[in-house]
């Protein structure tokens, strides 16, 4: 018969973990950010005009497919970390990250990402069935980011540690 001796007393919110995944987060995203930029720069020379035509695309590919990668690296780990609900803190981390990075985006340290933003509102001002669009392509990249963070941070959980003690004194610690 086994007896458990010791049960995680920890709590069900590490904040810490949330903490990390946000982190590992805005980093994966920073390098990819870069990494992007710098190859579009490189193969669409800016000095050459309409050298970079046709790289809109691609570039919106990259946003995304960035983004999904930075998402799942940071939930993932986020759900390591986790005592509990691995999957909730993935969604947790999902959601810090998606907050910091609007903050970072409308705040006055994005002053030079608010001029463009501001000439691209002036555009799709003239263009309704755009800003129709973009809200719509926005909310399903709000979601399927919520769904890629609640399975990356459930994949990362590896389970909670049980000390469990027999009949014959021998200790053994298993993951729940």
């Amino acid at each position: 018969m086994n007896t458990v001796v010791a049960q995680s007393q920890t709590p069900r919110m590490s904040w810490g973990a949330i903490f990390a995944g946000v982190s590992l987060s805005l980093v994966v995203y920073l390098l990819l950010g870069v990494l992007g930029t710098a190859v579009t720069v490189t193969l669409a020379n800016p000095l050459a005009p309409g050298s970079g035509a046709g790289t809109g695309p691609y570039t919106g590919l990259w946003v995304v497919a960035s983004t999904a990668a930075a998402v799942a690296c940071g939930s993932y780990f986020a759900g390591r970390f986790a005592n509990n609900y691995g999957a909730l803190h993935g969604l947790l981390s999902w959601a810090l990250t998606t907050l910091l990075t609007v903050y970072i985006f409308t705040s006055s340290a994005g002053g030079i990402f608010g001029m463009a933003a501001s000439a691209a509102a002036e555009g799709l001002l003239l263009a309704p069935e755009s800003l129709s669009w973009a809200a719509w392509w926005t909310l399903t990249a709000l979601l399927v980011g919520a769904v890629i963070a609640t399975t990356c941070g459930h994949l990362g959980y590896r389970g909670q540690l049980l000390v469990y003690r027999d009949a014959d004194g021998r200790t053994e610690v298993i993951r729940a």
